[in-house]
């Protein structure tokens, strides 16, 4: 990252950057449960259907 920060300037630091890489990931473990409550809203599905494709929630 260094040398890409050197070149490019951006983001402004490395301390940056993870702190990106760290929002990314916090949203990517939250990100599947709201993708799953969508796709149960947008289909209609009751909970026995819903169960039976995401039996582990």
């Amino acid at each position: 990252m260094a040398r890409h920060i050197a070149r490019w300037g951006t983001p402004s630091s490395v301390s940056s950057w993870k702190n990106n890489v760290d929002t990314l990931r916090d949203m990517l473990k939250v990100r599947a449960g709201y993708v799953k409550k969508h796709l149960k809203s947008y289909f209609g599905l009751s909970d026995a259907e819903y169960a039976q494709l995401f039996p582990n929630g």
